[in-house]
C-alpha cells in the first residue's frame, strides 16, 4: 500500500470490470451490491471482463487513471 500511495495509487475495496477498453471500478462497505453489479454488465455485455470482485488497485497515471484487479481473495 505505501508503494501506490506514493505513487499516486490505491487499493479500493471493490468490484471492476474491463468494458470497451475503459475499466468500470464499483467501490463501496460489504454486501453494497458491487458483485451484483459487475454481474448485471456481463449479463448485458458478454464482452465485458470482471477484472475482481472484492479489491482494485486504482492509479493516477500521466494520461488518465489505471485499475487493475488483485490477486486476493474474490471470484
Amino acid at each position: 500500500m505505501n508503494h501506490l500511495a506514493l505513487r499516486s495509487g490505491a487499493i479500493v475495496h471493490g468490484a471492476g470490470l474491463e468494458l470497451g477498453g475503459a475499466a468500470l471500478v464499483f467501490a463501496g462497505v460489504s454486501k453494497a451490491g458491487k458483485s451484483t453489479l459487475t454481474e448485471l454488465f456481463r449479463a448485458g455485455a458478454p464482452d465485458a471482463v470482471l477484472l475482481s470482485d472484492d479489491r482494485m488497485v486504482v492509479r493516477r497515471t500521466a494520461r488518465d487513471w489505471d485499475a487493475w484487479g488483485t490477486p486476493w481473495p474474490g471470484t
